[in-house]
This record gives structure tokens, sequence and C-alpha cells, in this order.
């Protein structure tokens, strides 16, 4: 690729581009984010990178990849996509954490209704594991989803930033192959691992009551209309947008809603079936906050922007007392291959 510009005195400059990066062909991040600020450092934060026609990466990338620190996971040889096969075993991750930090904790999934997240495979086995799975209306992600109204335009905003700092200190403008792990791995910790992320969750409706709801989410949804109860499988249907009148969409509801019913008739103090327990290291808890308080005159993207930049002052920082990043090579089955 070659980039033009013109000089002082009008003539076209020409200069090579960057060379193409393939230990970046398609990267899918996995984030996680909870309302406990005890228990967010810990969540894993998983990396699907596809490295070049799908191999494992050499060795120095790897090793780049191990320094970013837990809990930060590198799955290679995934292709870089967030298929069934991979969201269960993140699951079964996720279970494992959240049961070496708090065993007798019940697990409740928010996410949406694609069809990688909510077919009968994937929501049978995260009933086997015991997690409970609320859904987002199809088409209601931007209002209702943490993650894309409160995390990810911040998350994105920081990398270009740290990629663009990076380049004004190259003489040529350039970004060395594999840069992208250091910029990235930084504001994954920055954004979600070390930010607290409870008002987001008591914003979207998913705090200890209704009356917490804000922001555009109050002003679409009056919170004394809001009542707690099961859908039927017409609502379930129009709600994630499926046909109704299948068997597998039959199976899928009565798989996610059974679940919600069997838990409910469960004696009080009931603990549900613990996963793989692990070490946890002895990490301080994610304090950092986003408070509407501290950016008085601002709207929410105005202040938004301003976290962005105060962020940006401490650029690439390293994580300390963390022990290596996770990194492990994902074998498919043969029908998926």
């Amino acid at each position: 690729m070659r980039t033009c510009r013109r000089t002082a005195s009008g003539r076209r400059a020409v200069r090579n581009g960057d060379v193409a990066d393939r230990s970046n062909t398609k990267t899918t991040l996995l984030a996680t984010v909870c309302d406990n600020h005890d228990l967010q450092p810990y969540l894993p934060q998983i990396v699907l990178a596809r490295y070049t026609q799908n191999a494992a990466p050499p060795a120095y990338l790897k090793d780049a990849c191990a320094r970013t620190g837990e809990p930060l996971e590198y799955w290679h040889r995934t292709r870089g996509f967030a298929t069934s096969h991979i969201i269960k075993k993140w699951a079964v991750r996720v279970r494992s954490i959240v049961h070496s930090f708090n065993p007798d904790a019940w697990i409740l999934l928010v996410w949406d209704c694609s069809q990688t997240h909510l077919n009968e495979d994937v929501a049978s086995y995260l009933r086997r594991l015991g997690i409970l799975v609320l859904v987002i209306p199809a088409k209601l992600t931007w209002l209702l989803q943490i993650l894309d109204v409160c995390v990810f335009k911040t998350l994105k905003t920081h990398i270009r930033i740290q990629k663009s700092s990076m380049r004004c200190m190259d003489p040529h403008g350039r970004l060395p192959l594999g840069s992208w792990i250091l910029p990235c791995a930084s504001a994954i910790r920055d954004v979600i691992v070390d930010r607290c992320h409870e008002n987001a969750f008591e914003r979207m409706g998913l705090g200890a009551s209704v009356d917490s709801i804000k922001g555009r989410v109050r002003r679409a949804v009056d919170p004394a209309h809001v009542v707690g109860r099961l859908p039927k499988l017409r609502e379930f249907a129009r709600m994630v947008n499926r046909r109704a009148d299948t068997d597998a969409f039959r199976a899928l509801h009565a798989t996610v809603v059974g679940h919600f019913v069997t838990v409910q008739r469960l004696p009080l103090g009931t603990s549900p079936h613990q996963g793989a327990i692990v070490p946890l290291p002895d990490v301080a808890p994610a304090t950092t906050r986003f408070r509407m308080v501290d950016h008085v005159g601002l709207n929410w993207e105005e202040a938004m922007e301003r976290e962005i930049e105060m962020m940006a002052l401490d650029r690439h920082r390293q994580p300390h007392g963390r022990r290596p990043a996770v990194q492990r090579d994902i074998r498919f089955a043969e029908a998926e291959v």
C-alpha cells in the first residue's frame, strides 16, 4: 500500500504504508464485566487473535502477550471469531473464576440474542453449568447492553490514542509488527479490568431496584411499568426476533425459561453447581468509577470524552504483581473445522 501527500512546493511525496501485520488479521475481544468491584479484576478478558493462516503465533509474539499479565488471556488458533464452541469454553472459564472467588454465587449472564449466543446447544450447556441467562431484546443493544453503551466506545478510542502516539514516535509514522498487543492490553486494563462497573449496571436497570434506571433508558421506559416476570413462548419470539413455530425455538425457550423456574423452586440458600476452583492472585479491587457528578455542565458523551483524555495521560501502564497472561491453543471438533 502506498500513500501520498503534498509537500510545500505542491509536488506529491509518496511513502510506503505499513507492512501488513499478519499477527493480527482478525481479532475479537470477549470482554466480561460484573457489578462487584472486588470480583472485576479477576474476570478473564479473552483476546481471540487470528495469526496468518490460522497458525500458532511465533515465540516472540507469545512472549509479548504473556507480559501483559492476567486477567488477559490469548486463545490462539480460533480464527478470530467467537463461535458457539468458543462461547462454551468461555463460560466454563468464567464460572471457574467466579466460584473460586465465591463458591455460593449464582451467575446471571446478560447478553444479546445473537445466534452464536442464543441457540439450543449453548443454552443447554449453560443450564448444565448452572448459569442463568438474561436476554437483551433484538435491536436494543445500543440502549441496554452495558458493554456497547458504557465500555466499547471508550475502549476503542483509548486504543486509537495510544496507537497514534506510537506512530508519532516513529520517524516514518509506522507501527512495528505485533505492536498492537501493548496498547490493546493497556486499554483493556484501564477501561475494563481496573474500573468499577456497578453504576453502569444500575443505569441499565440491573441494580437492586428499577428506581436506579437513569439516562436514555429512563426516557425510553418508565420504571413504574417494569414488571418482573418470565416471557411466554410468543413473547420470547418477538423479543429475540425469531419464529415461534419451530421445534428448535420451543426447545430454546423451554431451556432458558425453564432454568429460571427450576431455580425459583429451590430452597433458600441452595448453592449452584461449582466450577473448578483455581488460586486467585492477591490484587486490589477495581476502584475507578465513572461519576457524572465529577463532570459538572457536561452531558454523558462529553463526560466520557474527558475520561478518555485523562486515561491517555497514563499510557502503556504495565501490570504490577500479575502473573503472565494465560495462552491456549483451541482445538475444534472435526465438524467445526
